[in-house]
């Protein structure tokens, strides 16, 4: 009898001593999850454009509201694109030195793929925009920048959305390349009824 007594308190003990370690193993013991800011977080996904950069990011949802009645630059494009990484940075660049304070950063990847309803609406604000492919159908092809005021696409951006052959895009962005691209976009970010600085 005092050996099936201690066989229970064993088995007891072994209970609460795995109920323990779960328990403290799923404990966050203070070790707070930092906040990234929007800039960070594209900074980390996009490592060549500074930490300092205006970069927010937004929703579809969000997207297809300043589309339709408000204003802002709209920055589409997708962090695994090699060539939406390299537009960024000399986009970046261009806002620091003129002194925007927001563009509005959506990732449509996942909309896109999925053809979500919010991403056909964003068609359609789009339709005069989009690039019709060989098989007739229309797309939203990034990198791509818009220039929004007051609901109405003032400005659009497509370099290197379209680049053919074998061009990567250390060698599609040539150093008189970057200063074409930087000085249309100096020219068109500073319209006058542009957006520019704070919205």
């Amino acid at each position: 009898m005092k050996k099936m007594i201690k066989k229970i308190l064993y088995v007891v003990a072994f209970i609460a001593l795995i109920g323990a370690f779960i328990y403290l193993g799923n404990q966050e013991y203070n070790t707070e999850k930092k906040q990234l800011s929007d800039s960070e977080r594209f900074n980390n996904e996009y490592p060549e454009v500074s930490i300092n950069n205006p970069f927010k990011y937004v929703t579809g949802k969000e997207v297809l509201d300043i589309f339709q009645n408000k204003s802002g630059y709209i920055f589409m494009g997708y962090a695994k694109d090699v060539w939406s990484q390299k537009y960024a940075k000399y986009l970046s660049e261009v806002a620091n030195d003129k002194n925007i304070d927001t563009i509005y950063y959506y990732d449509l990847l996942k909309d896109r793929s999925e053809m979500s309803k919010i991403f056909k609406s964003i068609l359609e604000e789009t339709k005069d925009y989009l690039v019709n492919t060989d098989g007739g159908d229309s797309y939203l092809f990034v990198p791509n920048l818009f220039v929004v005021k007051d609901g109405i696409i003032i400005y659009e951006n497509d370099e290197s959305a379209l680049v053919k052959g074998d061009v990567t895009p250390d060698e599609y962005w040539t150093a008189d390349k970057i200063i074409e691209f930087k000085n249309t976009l100096y020219e068109n970010l500073t319209l006058e009824g542009a957006p520019y600085g704070n919205i």
